[in-house]
């Protein structure tokens, strides 16, 4: 899971949908976010629950997107563990 933004009062969280921790959070939308700031030596504890995002903007999202990261996308949809 990978934290691509942050904007208002919500976080842009992208997941891959083979993976088991989407669905986790399809059968149970609660999650618990912890970031670590280092500059401050502070983590903080953020608890919500998971909205979709517009598939137009998953679709932007991915346009900006590092080419390592779609390397590793393509990677983990082509790879999956046997039995």
């Amino acid at each position: 899971m990978n934290l691509n933004g942050i904007s208002g009062r919500s976080f842009e969280l992208h997941c891959s949908e083979q993976s088991g921790k989407w669905q986790e959070l399809l059968h149970n939308p609660a999650y618990e976010l912890l970031l670590w700031w280092p500059s401050v030596a502070r983590q903080y504890r953020i608890r919500g629950e998971l909205e979709m995002m517009p598939k137009s903007l998953v679709e932007q999202s991915w346009l900006r997107a590092p080419y390592l990261f779609k390397l590793l996308d393509r990677f983990n949809q082509e790879y999956q563990p046997l039995g």
